[in-house]
C-alpha cells in the first residue's frame, strides 16, 4: 500500500484491523506479539498514518484469522455482511459452471453459490482445510469425494464433508443447476 492509494483507503483499513482486533479482545501488544510488529507501529497502521506493505497486511489477517478482504470491505455495521443481487458477480469455474461468492467478511465462514450449465463436465477438483456444506438449491448434482465416492443430490439434499478431500461437482440434468456452499475457513 503506498500513499498513491489514499489516506482514506489506508484510514478505512486501519479501522476495520481495529474493529477486528477489538471484537477478538486482543490488545495491540498481543497482536504485536502475534505479528512481530511494535505496538506504535500498529496503532500508527490503525490510524490510517503510515504506508501499510502487503506482507504485514498479510500477516495481520493471519493473526486475525481473517481474510485480506475483511480490511477492505466497508459500509456494514460490525458484525454484519450485506450483498446486493445487483452486486453479485459470477466467476467462470470452467466446464460451464461460474461462481458467486455470497458473503463477503465476517471472518472464518465463506457463504458462495455455484451454477452449472446443463450436463455440464465436472468442475475441476478442489481441496483445501476445512469443512464443506453443499446445499441444491434447484437441478440434479453429481458430488464426487476423493477418487470414488460419488454422490447424485437432487433439489433440497445436503451433504457436508470435510474439504480436504477432493471434490468436484456436476450437473447431471437437463435444466441449469444452483448449489449453495458454505465452508470454513474462508479461502477467498
Amino acid at each position: 500500500m503506498t500513499e498513491s492509494s489514499g489516506d482514506g483507503q489506508l484510514i478505512q483499513i486501519g479501522r476495520q484491523i481495529r474493529e477486528v482486533r477489538k471484537r477478538q479482545g486482543l490488545t495491540l501488544r498481543e497482536l504485536g506479539t502475534k505479528v512481530g510488529l511494535s505496538v506504535s507501529f500498529l496503532s500508527q497502521i490503525e490510524n490510517g498514518r503510515v504506508e501499510l506493505n502487503v506482507t504485514n497486511l498479510e500477516a495481520i489477517g493471519r493473526a486475525l484469522g481473517v481474510p485480506l478482504i475483511t480490511f477492505f470491505v466497508n459500509g456494514e455495521p460490525p458484525g454484519v455482511s450485506l450483498t446486493r443481487r445487483a452486486e453479485r458477480r459470477w466467476f467462470d469455474l470452467g466446464n460451464r459452471a461460474q461462481e458467486s461468492l455470497l458473503v463477503r467478511k465476517l471472518g472464518n465462514l465463506e457463504i458462495f453459490t455455484i451454477r452449472l450449465d446443463p450436463h455440464s463436465e465436472p468442475t475441476r477438483a478442489s481441496s483445501h482445510q476445512g469443512e464443506e456444506f453443499t446445499f441444491v438449491l434447484r437441478g440434479s448434482v453429481r458430488i464426487t469425494l476423493g477418487v470414488d465416492q460419488v454422490y447424485d443430490l437432487a433439489e433440497g439434499d445436503i451433504i457436508h464433508y470435510l474439504s480436504d478431500l477432493p471434490h468436484r461437482w456436476q450437473n447431471i440434468s437437463d435444466e441449469e443447476a444452483e448449489i449453495l456452499v458454505v465452508n470454513t475457513p474462508a479461502t477467498y
